[in-house]
């Protein structure tokens, strides 16, 4: 349970802790179950716990608690959720799914005929051709997204889209 400690004239503090008020009081003697401890005299609320709301792509953040007639009770907002991390790998095939799906699969061949460098194209095509997996920090990635005129976020998002594939 957490509590909120509310001292006049300064900024509440939540979270607070029972462990919390044993620290700021050193030279008080609390008893060892606190399990039914009355806080209240050191300025120090039990919240009551409520049940986060949930929605797609969203996390609960546990914000200020709000009285309601004398009894704190816990506060949520809905804030986006983080992006998944991006993965280092994918297999070709998931690859190959995600540039279908971003409309950019049918341009690769060509981006890849348009190397100058003979050498360097041909690395390209075995690459694109024979690799099992796509790294994320491969030239080839790097040569194709500047080809693409993709950003590296929208580069992290088309791995993460294949990760799912």
């Amino acid at each position: 349970m957490f509590y909120i400690l509310i001292v006049p004239g300064t900024e509440s503090v939540y979270p607070y802790t029972l462990t919390d008020l044993k620290r700021a009081n050193p030279d008080v003697s609390f008893p060892y179950d606190m399990s039914n401890f009355d806080a209240t005299p050191w300025d120090c609320y039990p919240v009551q716990d409520t049940t986060p709301p949930e929605a797609p792509n969203m996390i609960a953040v546990r914000i200020a608690p709000e009285s309601v007639d004398g009894v704190w009770y816990e506060q949520w907002e809905l804030q986006p959720a983080p992006p998944a991390p991006v993965p280092q790998s994918v297999s070709m095939r998931q690859a190959r799914l995600a540039l279908l799906q971003a409309g950019l699969l049918d341009q690769v061949d060509a981006a890849i005929a348009a190397i100058e460098d003979p050498t360097a194209r041909r690395e390209a095509e075995i690459t694109w051709n024979y690799s099992t997996e796509v790294d994320r920090d491969d030239l080839l990635v790097a040569q194709l997204a500047a080809t693409f005129g993709l950003t590296p976020t929208q580069v992290d998002d088309l791995f993460r889209q294949a990760a799912t594939l």
